[in-house]
């Protein structure tokens, strides 16, 4: 299970007002993730997988600690860019054909005291319409590699400094 990241959702630059909620915290995590996170999970592995697994390789090889970014950046920070504009791409998406549920989900939160069924049956909304994307065999992500590559570029350069 798992729910999109703040950076994810801050670079998107998403419409509904689901996302702040979520990244404010105001949308509980735990509910997030018992009503999409294993939707998103799966999505995100379909489109994404490949650039998560160059990362965490490069990672691995280097042994480097995750939290030690002025470390790993310079070496791995190109499939980490790639994997984040993926990720970004992948979040639009679901931005545009899960709006309605997004929303609803969102004028939900704050009805109710902890449990609040009526988040959890449109976060459980939220999650369905995932699972039909994860579905959709159509469904292709552009992902700008080249503009993630010069990202990389940049910021290790800024990190050299």
């Amino acid at each position: 299970r798992m729910v999109p990241t703040t950076t994810t959702v801050n670079k998107a630059g998403l419409q509904s007002k689901w996302w702040n909620l979520q990244v404010s915290g105001a949308a509980p995590a735990p509910a997030c993730l018992e009503g999409y996170g294993r939707q998103y999970a799966a999505l995100f592995e379909r489109h994404c997988g490949d650039h998560r697994k160059d990362h965490q390789r490069c990672m691995r090889k280097g042994k480097f600690d995750p939290l030690d970014m002025k470390t790993w950046y310079p070496v791995c920070g190109e499939p980490y860019e790639v994997e984040t504009a993926c990720a970004v791409s992948l979040l639009k998406e679901v931005d545009v054909k899960c709006r309605a549920q997004l929303d609803s989900a969102a004028d939900a939160v704050g009805h109710g005291q902890a449990p609040n069924p009526k988040l959890t049956k449109q976060l459980e909304s939220v999650g369905q319409c995932m699972a039909q994307l994860g579905a959709d065999k159509h469904l292709k992500l552009t992902v700008d590699t080249t503009q993630a590559k010069e990202r990389f570029r940049l910021s290790k350069q800024l990190l050299a400094r």
